[in-house]
């Protein structure tokens, strides 16, 4: 069995897992939007998957709601942050990244999630959550990991800014740790206001894609 069959075959198992775990969950959950790629460049990381029912029926009506989508959404749907992926980091590059989420529950959005679930159902689901992203890093190896909002790399523990020159003199890029590999955080290309500019967005990608800051080098040992 080749590693990246052996990936395949433990992530399958893991969407097995999470059906028994989260089996009363509201609206379904989601672990990856693309394939998993064994030592992928990039491995962006999301809060949680968003949407509520009619998100969910569309998983269904796909069976990616038992299993991960055949190509990377961020090339594939007209969300708008799928947009923004496009438009800031190619379509080229994105074709061979992988996407997955931190928290696997589908909410509507973070504050629904909050109080839809009690503080120690969170704490257990998280911590479920947490154990099983770790897990796929560690399999996965990719060579940078690189979340989608500074609150999603907030999870995994403190964050500081990496400076960049940016003329607007806003944080656009923190680092921290998953686990014991390092992560950076860019900022919400949807969710910050005011969204991050063209300029910005170059800024972003240069950062993401060409400093070795930012590499999660110590994933693949």
């Amino acid at each position: 069995m080749t590693k990246q069959s052996d990936l395949e075959v433990k992530c399958q198992k893991m969407y097995c897992e999470l059906g028994k775990e989260f089996q009363n969950s509201d609206f379904g959950f989601k672990i990856f939007n693309s394939p998993p790629i064994y030592q992928t460049p990039l491995l962006f990381v999301g809060y949680q998957p968003g949407g509520g029912k009619e998100e969910y029926d569309y998983e269904v009506s796909r069976a990616t709601h038992l299993k991960w989508p055949c190509q990377i959404e961020y090339l594939t749907e007209d969300w708008l942050l799928a947009r923004r992926m496009r438009a800031t980091f190619g379509t080229e590059t994105l074709e061979h990244c992988v996407g997955m989420n931190a928290i696997f529950l589908r909410y509507p959005n973070v504050a629904h999630y909050k109080r839809a679930m009690s503080r120690e159902r969170r704490a257990k689901a998280e911590a479920f959550c947490f154990e099983k992203v770790q897990e796929i890093i560690n399999l996965i190896k990719p060579e940078k990991i690189v979340t989608i909002g500074f609150s999603t790399l907030n999870l995994f523990g403190p964050t500081e800014p990496l400076p960049l020159p940016n003329p607007k003199r806003r944080s656009l890029i923190h680092k921290g740790m998953i686990g014991n590999c390092k992560a950076i955080a860019m900022i919400h290309l949807t969710g910050a206001r005011p969204p991050p500019s063209s300029e910005e967005r170059d800024l972003i990608r240069d950062c993401v894609t060409s400093n070795p800051v930012t590499s999660s080098q110590s994933c693949r040992t």
